[in-house]
């Protein structure tokens, strides 16, 4: 049987358990938030440095005549604006992907994409015309992220 006294303890329980899951809440929305930002980042600089897709494939041009990872006449179009030519990088106006970024964000979901209906019509053609997804993350990319942020998240519990 509870006493008087019993139901006070309850209460402080009961308060502390409270505190304790609103802060574990929003621990997990920021770790939830961070891997939505490693996403941005990782998926970036595999298309910047390595000019492959989510499955690790080099990005190649269509056309017959080439020069580097283009075609010869986009490609002294480049080399006009000062931009490298060996590889796809996706990287020619500089406005694709600084607007790949967090589109949406929820204490529960994060969302990676365009911020401009532009830039993501401008990357559905890309990927339309590579043939392939790219602005996604490849399995091993995927697993990476969640094996750090699952790690982040033990060591909170950890804590606790």
């Amino acid at each position: 049987m509870i006493q008087k006294s019993d139901s006070r303890e309850v209460y402080e329980v009961a308060l502390s358990l409270q505190s304790l899951g609103k802060i574990i809440d929003e621990d997990l929305e920021r770790e939830l938030l961070r891997a939505g930002a490693d996403v941005v980042v990782v998926v970036s600089h595999r298309i910047k440095r390595a000019g492959e897709d989510a499955t690790g494939r080099a990005l190649k041009t269509k056309a017959k005549k080439t020069d580097g990872g283009y075609s010869k006449r986009y490609a002294a179009r480049r080399r006009e604006k000062g931009r490298q030519i060996d590889r796809v990088d996706l990287f020619m106006d500089g406005d694709l992907m600084p607007a790949y970024n967090l589109t949406e964000r929820s204490p529960r979901s994060v969302g990676v994409g365009f911020t401009s209906d532009e830039m993501d019509e401008r990357a559905e053609w890309l990927e339309n015309y590579y043939g392939t997804e790219i602005f996604v993350p490849s399995e091993k990319e995927e697993d990476e992220i969640m094996d750090d942020a699952m790690s982040r998240i033990e060591n909170l519990i950890e804590k606790i």
